[in-house]
């Protein structure tokens, strides 16, 4: 918002946007009421007192993935899935893990699934309030040749509090 002391024209009032700041900011409109002669009946102001609160921070969500070699021909992935402290709530919070496809012998805890076709794994979604994580470990159990490389991709998308589809700090192993 224009700063104190700068003048604003009614046209520039119209278009203008309040970039919201904690506390109350004056707009003052000066105005002239003249005839159609030109001759000036009346001159002064109109303040306008607007009061403008930070809207509140939405979510801030991330994963952490690791990756253990059982030793008995399986690896298990584990995904993490937290909401940072002091922001949003955030709502219809999905976690998935990017997998090869065609995997056969894939074990998927929490309700999760993994799609053979895409090699994707989905978790159903949860609630993550500031600084909570997921309530239990999301863990994908792979069959594994020692030797061979697997990664493992993690993305988590949420509905935060403004309703905006976020897409936050992806993690691999």
């Amino acid at each position: 918002f224009p700063p104190a002391g700068v003048s604003v024209t009614v046209a520039q009032l119209a278009g203008m946007v309040l970039d919201p700041v904690d506390g109350a900011v004056s707009v003052v409109i000066p105005y002239t009421v003249a005839d159609a002669a030109a001759k000036v009946s009346q001159e002064g102001s109109v303040t306008l007192p607007l009061t403008a609160a930070r809207p509140a921070a939405g979510p801030d969500v991330s994963t952490t993935t690791s990756v253990v070699n059982n030793n008995n021909g399986t690896v298990t992935f584990t995904v993490a899935t937290s909401n940072a402290p002091a922001v949003g709530t955030a709502t219809n919070t999905v976690t998935t893990l990017k997998l090869p496809s065609g995997l056969t012998g894939v074990v998927v805890s929490n309700g999760g699934t993994y799609d053979a076709a895409t090699g994707v794994v989905t978790w159903p979604p949860i609630t993550l309030a500031p600084g909570a994580s997921n309530p239990a470990p999301q863990t994908v159990t792979i069959p594994y040749t020692n030797g061979s490389s697997v990664k493992g991709d993690a993305t988590v998308t949420t509905t935060g509090e403004d309703s905006q589809v976020l897409a936050n700090n992806p993690s691999s192993a």
